[in-house]
């Protein structure tokens, strides 16, 4: 199997010869078969590329030519009658592309490229990141997270936020899901994990999870099955079990939507101002526990309050940047 290092290598090369050519059609076909090759050769060059365009083409590495890594590279014409293989002279100009790039991505996303790649939405995003060993995550509102794929584990940092993850089997290499000082540790499943200060929550719909406590508490690890949800935070995790009914509903976030069940009108706004800068505010301690029910997009407020103001008594405020409930 190859290395991440050898295929960031070839990509390196690819991007370094595309863009400062010459390139030929045949070129062209030979990186499509490079890149059908393999997940990881497509999740390595359409990683490094982005970074590249990123960057505006920075010419790191003046006008040298980076041949194929299919292609053993040219030998330098002579010099007093010895040739010089361009071999290395290649390796270490894709070397130096992988190195600018690194740096690059560096700056923008704020952390250092070799750890791993960064992924992050915006207040109402979300998005689904592939992962080059066949694991997919789905993203949630305002996250952010990093991936490091290293030989003996896979190891995620929820830095803060909301993901969902679908798990390929690995039993060599464990899949980590740090989060605070919880670790969610898996090997092939799906569940979701989401971290609200020093509280996490987590969901698993398929395999089983373990819980585990950074703190010198010793608390015991927790095992979490299909079906059920936990919680954890100040030294103790609380498992309990879900109908199906009540997954779909916490989880359907997936497919752009909310879902409520006889909700706490205070707990549905939460939700709502989790994926929008104008803010929901309850004035009126009198509302907060009414119960709400329906299918929403979250982006949507103005559906939301006006189907509040049909349906209850409720009185919606429109002020510069939040909305203001109160009793009617």
């Amino acid at each position: 199997m190859e290395s991440r290092e050898t295929i960031e290598q070839a990509a390196g090369a690819w991007i370094a010869k595309r863009d400062m050519g010459p390139w030929s059609e045949s070129d062209a076909s030979m990186l499509e078969a490079w890149l059908a090759e393999s997940a990881a050769h497509r999740v390595a060059y359409y990683r490094l590329n982005a970074a590249w365009e990123e960057s505006g083409r920075l010419r790191a590495l003046g006008g040298a030519i980076v041949p194929t890594a299919s292609t053993p590279p040219a030998e330098e014409p002579e010099e007093g009658g010895v040739r010089k293989p361009r071999r290395k002279v290649f390796a270490l100009a894709a070397s130096v592309l992988i190195a600018a790039i690194g740096v690059i991505a560096a700056t923008t996303a704020g952390h250092f490229w070799p750890w791993g790649s960064t992924y992050e939405t915006t207040v109402g995003g979300l998005t689904a990141v592939p992962l080059e060993d066949g694991s997919r995550i789905t993203l949630n509102t305002d996250s952010e997270l990093r991936v490091k794929l290293a030989p003996t584990e896979r190891r995620i940092e929820l830095g803060r936020g909301e993901a969902f993850f679908e798990v390929a089997k690995d039993p060599t290499r464990p899949f980590i899901v740090h989060a605070g000082n919880q670790r969610v540790i898996a090997v092939g499943t799906q569940f979701s994990v989401r971290r609200e200060r020093d509280e996490v929550r987590v969901v698993v719909t398929e395999g089983a999870v373990r819980i585990e406590t950074d703190t010198v508490s010793r608390v015991a690890p927790q095992l979490v099955s299909a079906g059920a949800s936990a919680r954890s935070g100040a030294g103790n995790v609380h498992v309990q079990k879900k109908s199906t009914e009540e997954l779909e509903q916490t989880l359907s976030w997936r497919s752009g939507t909310l879902t409520f069940r006889d909700t706490p009108l205070a707990d549905a706004i939460a939700e709502f101002n989790r994926y929008n800068t104008r803010k929901i505010v309850i004035e009126d301690p009198a509302i907060a526990a009414l119960q709400v029910g329906g299918v929403f997009r979250p982006t949507n407020l103005d559906l939301f309050v006006h189907l509040l103001e049909d349906g209850f008594p409720v009185h919606a405020t429109e002020e510069a940047n939040r909305i203001v409930l109160t009793s009617r």
